[in-house]
């Protein structure tokens, strides 16, 4: 389970849990790779693209930062 208000570590975990790379995520998100990295290795609460970040991983920031622990592809999939 990641720490609540560590959007830097949740962003890590949901990119991973999608098997995506930093580049593939950069790509989906318009976000500089360099700029999800930083933001992946601080221990911030949030980033001036947490919600660009969150939306391009079909979830939101608070459900990131405090939500479920089953972050699986197969759990954002809605029916």
């Amino acid at each position: 389970m990641k720490t609540p208000g560590n959007f830097g570590e949740a962003l890590r975990e949901y990119r991973e849990a999608k098997g995506w790379t930093q580049e593939k995520r950069s790509e989906e998100s318009g976000v500089d790779q360099a700029t999800i990295s930083a933001i992946e290795v601080r221990k911030s609460g949030r980033s001036r693209y947490s919600a660009q970040l969150a939306r391009a991983l079909g979830t939101t920031v608070e459900e990131m930062i405090f939500g479920t622990d089953d972050i699986s592809p197969q759990s954002r999939e809605v029916d």
